[in-house]
């Protein structure tokens, strides 16, 4: 697994380092984001367990429309979900989000292997948030309520 990921590196390194700012070439990427989250404690009056899920992907891609000049268009999309069980409460948040930016990028370094770059974005984001609420007696039947926001 370390091989793989040191090989996976030195190739992001090498070939960002031999990029194209030329007038006329073209620049893509992008990005996966996952995490996962829990931790569960005891206070005086109840116990309590939350978690959390969060998956991001990005991708946007560019053309230089003179020498180290970039614009382009980038996309996303969210989703992330947090538990919060307070016994017997269970509240569950569920968020999802789609994304367009507009980008521009300008190179004012370019080195060797180097290249310095500033940018500018406007993002628009569109999204979607659940909130649910789950409340159980004793025996562990639970009666879901349901709220959109």
């Amino acid at each position: 697994m370390q091989k793989l990921l040191a090989a996976l590196i030195l190739t992001i390194c090498v070939s960002s380092g031999y990029a194209q700012t030329d007038k006329g070439d073209w620049l893509t990427g992008g990005a996966v984001y996952f995490s996962t989250s829990s931790s569960e404690g005891i206070t005086l009056s109840d116990t309590f367990i939350t978690s959390s899920v969060n998956f991001n992907v990005s991708a946007f891609g560019g053309y230089f429309v003179m020498d180290n000049l970039c614009v382009g268009l980038g996309f996303g999309y969210g989703r992330n979900a947090a538990t919060n069980n307070y016994a017997p409460i269970e509240l569950t948040d569920i968020s999802t989000s789609l994304s367009v930016e507009a980008i521009a990028r300008y190179y004012y370094w370019n080195g060797d292997h180097v290249k310095l770059w500033t940018g500018l974005g406007v993002r628009k984001g569109f999204g979607k948030y659940d909130d649910h609420f789950y409340d159980y007696d004793d025996q562990g039947n639970g009666n879901g309520k349901e709220a959109n926001q």
